[in-house]
């Protein structure tokens, strides 16, 4: 009988897409991966992982490992690998505060994440893509590339190096079969890496935005896609999380007050980037200020000058009309 050494609920997810992650030893000493679908409707999901799991591989070739699985039932079986994950080799450079060998490694993971056996496409939107990830008319515009295969959660956990520096995508849940941006699985990453450790001492979230190519208007559009994503694979379930926080019980665990902490300075680096800009804007705002009350100052000196004259002009004509007028009461007076 398989020995169960973890498991984990993934409730908060419509049906179909509900699991429950088993790690496992079996009788002969192999650990194992177990996903179990929770709901018949989940069956399809499971099916999906390892009919994309051959594209990936197809598409990725030598570059990297794809594990293999296999589906009976509800229950999908994945090989256990040996070896660190790259989340974690990423972290032991960051302690060491090496900024060049964490770019260096964040180089060959993008050239992989980039790679593909046949060749890309310029994005475009479908209808499968605005089913998951939303209506984003202005990524079609940008001239992004994209991939027939995309796995969107190639995270950094979900790489394992072995021994001998081969490097194995252990999971491949979120893989899609139509035109995603290859930059949003870099932003991806990024974003739950600097969530996740204290890259942040090292390379700040704007610097790693430069890095990747990734502009503001294109950030925001990943950001959209992110909750669009989300939304559509939780199908506005609860999770159990958010049922304690909404109740008179509070439970946090010390690894979820790191996390939020680090959610924060991740948002706090964004604000700050947004604070320099407008402080920008602003400098640029007051110069143009005293451009215009400079000018406002010399109309206004023109038109006191003008007003000046104009009643003194006024004076003398209405001087002028006085005398005419006297001559007229003469002239109607000796009349009369």
């Amino acid at each position: 009988m398989d020995k169960l050494i973890y498991t984990k609920y993934s409730t908060d997810r419509d049906e179909r897409y509900a699991i429950r992650t088993d790690r496992l030893i079996d009788d002969k000493g192999n650990e194992i991966i177990k996903k179990i679908a929770l709901f018949d409707e989940g069956i399809e999901h499971l099916q999906s992982m390892v009919a994309m799991s051959h594209k990936l591989q197809k598409r990725y070739g030598d570059k990297i490992r794809i594990s293999k699985s296999s589906v009976e039932g509800k229950v999908l079986s994945n090989e256990f690998v040996e070896g660190e994950s790259l989340l974690e080799l990423f972290i032991k450079r960051i302690e060491n505060s090496d900024k060049d060998e964490v770019v260096k490694l964040l180089e060959k993971y993008k050239s992989i994440v980039d790679y593909d056996s046949e060749s890309t496409t310029e994005f475009c939107m479908s209808a499968e893509f605005v089913e998951v990830f939303g209506e984003q008319e202005e990524l079609a515009a940008q001239g992004l590339l994209s991939a027939n295969v995309t796995d969107i959660d190639m995270i950094l956990e979900n790489i394992i190096v072995s021994d001998d520096g081969i490097w194995q995508l252990i999971d491949y849940e979120w893989t899609f079969g139509f035109l995603i941006p290859q930059k949003y699985v870099l932003y991806r990453t990024l974003m739950y890496l600097f969530v996740n450790s204290d890259i942040k001492e090292t390379i700040s979230w704007g610097e790693m935005m430069d890095w990747a190519g990734i502009n503001e208007k294109t950030e925001e559009c990943f950001e959209n896609m992110e909750r669009h994503f989300q939304d559509h694979i939780t199908s506005n379930r609860m999770s159990i999380e958010d049922e304690v926080e909404i109740s008179d019980k509070v439970s946090v665990p010390l690894s979820s007050m790191v996390n939020s902490y680090n959610k924060i300075t991740y948002y706090e680096e964004k604000c700050s980037r947004l604070k320099k800009e407008l402080q920008i804007k602003e400098k640029d705002y007051k110069k143009y200020k005293t451009l215009v009350d400079e000018q406002m100052g010399h109309y206004n000196e023109l038109k006191d000058l003008y007003m000046t004259q104009a009643g003194e002009n006024a004076r003398i004509r209405r001087g002028k009309f006085y005398k005419i007028d006297n001559k007229v009461n003469r002239l109607f007076g000796e009349s009369k």
